[in-house]
């Protein structure tokens, strides 16, 4: 009964999804579905590969009966064991709005969620180079005038693992984009000069963004970096005056070179514990930067780190700075109040506070 019931998921799977997925040769599709030793579904793509969809809510055959009772010595005989409750199979398995739904044949349902063919659809138009490894890097191709953009994780069965240095540059009519899961490095500049990108996904596949990767992108409000991103480029976010909100990963562990330099609109940042430095000009110009959270991680605070903040009232600093470079808060004139223990202060301090501060400083006087 099993085996029946898993060819009959086989053939609804692979004719569902050869609709999808075949519509091109060159695209794999699937040919048959299964469930390994450990119940997970299994599907099987017509180039050998295979996509593990987890376990599923699949149930038992019909028990078998208990055996008679043995008759005791001058006793009656023994009760026969119960028949075991029959099981629920699958009756059948079909896509509805990209969604695969399993069918128990108790008239339960189970649903899978969105079903992909092996080949993500991108963005027509899209150009694909392929890398040493055997993955494909992404560039705009015919989208430049393009509004929204989808990356695909794959092209031909093979994985995008790159967008390319420079990919999207000053495509100024582009306002989405969604970076699929799967995609490893965002280049150098991939998005600079994109003044009217208001939304980006990028997923947790991501594990570097380059240097000035979404420098000038003016329109861009928020921007979440997911735990996944080890490394930020230098400039990576310079410019972006209406960005408000940033979420830092807590894998990076450097503030790059003016990184946020004159994100006029930022208001509030959270340092991650894990971050060791701040470099030059890392918040340079951030007018509207109010708070700041720097976690014991950090050692040193590069040169203008926070030059012009000038809405910044507030700054706690740990035990674990060495040093701070020099203009670290240049006109910052709000901020008053500061917790350090400084080892190395920049030139132009007053002298009493070269080997360390106290609690309360007036940090308006900002030396040269």
């Amino acid at each position: 009964m099993k085996k029946i019931l898993l060819i009959l998921v086989a053939l609804l799977i692979a004719f569902s999804f050869a609709l999808v997925s075949c519509e091109e040769e060159s695209v794999p599709c699937v040919v048959g579905a299964g469930y390994d030793t450990d119940n997970n579904l299994i599907l099987e793509y017509s180039d050998g590969s295979t996509l593990n969809l987890g376990k599923i809510n699949q149930k038992g055959e019909q028990g078998a009966q208990g055996e008679q009772g043995i008759q005791g010595e001058k006793g009656e005989q023994g009760i026969q064991g119960e028949k075991g409750d029959k099981g629920v199979g699958i009756s059948k398995a079909e896509l509805v709005n990209g969604e695969l739904i399993i069918t128990y044949t108790d008239g339960t349902t189970d649903n899978l969620g969105k079903i992909v063919s092996q080949d993500e659809e991108g963005t027509d138009g899209l150009e694909y180079y392929p890398l040493p490894d055997g993955t494909y890097a992404v560039s705009v191709g015919t989208t430049m005038y393009l509004e929204e953009i989808v990356i695909p994780s794959t092209h031909k069965g093979k994985g995008v693992s790159k967008i390319l240095d420079d990919a999207f540059r000053d495509c100024t009519a582009l306002k989405s984009v969604i970076i699929s899961n799967g995609v490893a490095s965002i280049g150098d500049g991939a998005f600079d000069g994109c003044t009217s990108l208001t939304s980006v996904t990028i997923p947790d596949s991501v594990t570097s963004i380059g240097g000035i990767a979404f420098c000038d992108c003016t329109s861009l409000t928020s921007i979440t970096i997911p735990d996944s991103v080890t490394s930020i480029g230098d400039r990576a976010f310079d410019g972006c005056t209406a960005l408000k909100s940033v979420t830092i990963s807590d894998s990076v562990t450097s503030i790059g070179y003016r990184v946020f330099d004159g994100c006029t609109s930022l208001e509030s940042v959270t340092i991650p514990y894990g971050v060791t430095s701040i470099s030059e000009q890392a918040f340079d110009g951030c007018t509207s930067l109010k708070s700041v959270t720097i976690p014991d991680s950090v050692i040193s605070i590069g040169d203008k780190a926070f030059r012009e903040c000038a809405l910044l009232t507030s700054v706690t600093i740990p035990d674990s700075v060495t040093s701070i470079g020099a203009q670290a808060f240049w006109g910052c004139d709000q901020l008053t109040i500061i917790n350090c223990e400084v080892a190395s202060m920049p030139s132009g301090w007053d002298s009493e506070w070269k080997g360390g501060c106290s609690a309360t400083v007036n940090w308006g006087y900002t030396g040269e």
